[in-house]
């Protein structure tokens, strides 16, 4: 009984914690302390990670004078929140700073921000819109069945028709989301490096990568090398030791 109530007791005043330390570490960061607001904000994002706080963590970072770290968080903010568009806006400033920015021209804007958008959202949630399409094709389809007057048939046809098409596609979506989701192998890079040809430190160097690129992880050694794939297509392979990933434990465990 007393351990339930211990629970209970915690799951009342937690909410309370949190928001008493990012009303904290907001106060010391609108007073340009930024080292003490850095520390508030990781303190709440330990207990609840949060896109909105860690976009305000990245902020603190990039006031605080450390790009690389305010690049990191921002793309956790957008791990957890693909939409939200003050992080990706930061970000991109952030990128373009360090002269690394991942925007390239291309003759096929408008698909790849059609890609872009499939892939903005979890394969559970096009599945889901995939459900209730064919729900609602089910619904209409008796409609059409079981009535008699003209113009319900007509409509319920109509809708039949539109949301077994959406079903169709939604479900394709969720293919494609699935298929394309790299978002748990996404790394940051913490200092500059070497690109090699081969995990070993005297294999050819292929290219020099700036700190605050973002990178996938293909795989790593247990010597502590990873082969890591640019956002320009190239690979090859870098320490383990300076990468830092982009999703923590906890926010992939609240995400799916």
């Amino acid at each position: 009984m007393n351990k339930i109530i211990h629970i209970l007791v915690l799951c009342l005043f937690l909410p309370l914690s949190l928001s008493a330390n990012k009303a904290v570490a907001d106060s010391a960061y609108l007073n340009q302390q930024y080292d003490t607001a850095i520390q508030q904000y990781e303190q709440v994002l330990s207990e609840s990670p949060n896109s909105t706080v860690y976009y305000n963590l990245g902020n603190a970072y990039y006031q605080s004078g450390d790009t690389v770290m305010a690049i990191l968080n921002y793309e956790r903010a957008l791990y957890l929140d693909p939409f939200n568009e003050d992080a990706k806006f930061n970000l991109n400033i952030c990128q373009n700073r360090l002269g690394i920015s991942e925007q390239s021209v291309s003759e096929m804007y408008i698909f790849d921000k059609f890609v872009e958008f499939v892939v903005s959202r979890s394969a559970s949630f096009w599945a889901w819109m995939g459900f209730l399409c064919a729900v609602l094709f089910t619904v209409c389809y008796l409609l059409r069945r079981f009535t008699e007057r003209s113009v319900i048939v007509r409509i319920a046809s109509l809708l039949s028709i539109m949301s077994l098409v959406a079903s169709l596609i939604f479900n394709v979506f969720s293919i494609w989301a699935k298929v394309a989701d790299n978002s748990e192998k996404k790394n940051v890079l913490m200092q500059n490096t070497y690109l090699y040809a081969n995990p070993n430190s005297s294999a050819k160097q292929v290219r020099e990568i700036k700190a605050g690129t973002t990178l996938l992880v293909v795989e790593t050694t247990n010597s502590g090398w990873s082969q890591v794939e640019l956002p320009r297509g190239e690979s090859g392979w870098i320490s383990a030791e300076i990468l830092s990933v982009i999703p923590f434990a906890e926010d992939i465990s609240n995400t799916h």
